[in-house]
């Protein structure tokens, strides 16, 4: 589990889905890409600690008003954002729609399945904060998956969404390592040679 740090209020700016849902609607421009790519980075760090996070997501990524993110995870976030989590028999609350089919099913937990975590996080940002499976409820979404179906391309090139949908794979060793993400999200911004800015 990833240690509990104390961070003071007055150095943040906010929470990465709250800028998502309400500056981005406003007309705020954001760098999307930029914070994917931090958020990369930083889970790469996370793993070569063979650290585990087990719920990352938007919710859970601090912004600062220089635009740089902090991956957390606070309690409070489980109350703030209660209808996200899902209540298994054990009354155990999970983030079931951002977690792989092999931690909803049997509760186990590695850098593989946060790196599917990661992918949901990429298509989150993409559109901007929305739910992932809007339509699906929580006790329905292994099966889903299981089934062979995925999150669909939010707005993006499909270069982006190839590297979420990697994330998804049905095997666990399959998908790539935070290293080769951070490599391969690093050479689409170098590619394009610009941010993703939505205005």
């Amino acid at each position: 589990m990833i240690p509990k740090i104390k961070v003071s209020p007055e150095c943040l700016s906010t929470l990465l889905l709250a800028t998502l849902l309400s500056k981005v609607r406003r007309g705020h421009a954001i760098r999307l890409s930029s914070y994917i790519y931090q958020v990369a980075q930083g889970m790469e760090y996370i793993s070569s600690l063979k650290l585990i996070h087990r719920d990352l997501a938007a919710r859970n990524i601090l912004l600062f008003d220089d635009r740089r993110v902090k991956i957390a995870d606070f309690g409070l976030s489980k109350d703030v954002y209660e209808t996200q989590y899902y209540a298994t028999e054990t009354q155990k609350k999970l983030p079931i729609k951002w977690m792989a089919p092999e931690a909803i099913e049997k509760q186990k937990f590695s850098t593989f399945t946060d790196v599917w975590s990661f992918g949901v996080f990429m298509w989150e940002v993409f559109k901007l904060g929305k739910e992932p499976y809007p339509e699906i409820k929580n006790s329905n979404v292994l099966q889903f998956l299981k089934l062979g179906y995925r999150l669909e391309q939010p707005h993006c090139n499909k270069e982006w969404y190839d590297i979420m949908y990697a994330c998804w794979h049905k095997y666990q060793r399959s998908r790539p390592r935070f290293e080769e993400l951070v490599k391969k999200i690093g050479a689409v911004l170098e590619k394009n040679n610009e941010y993703t800015v939505l205005i």
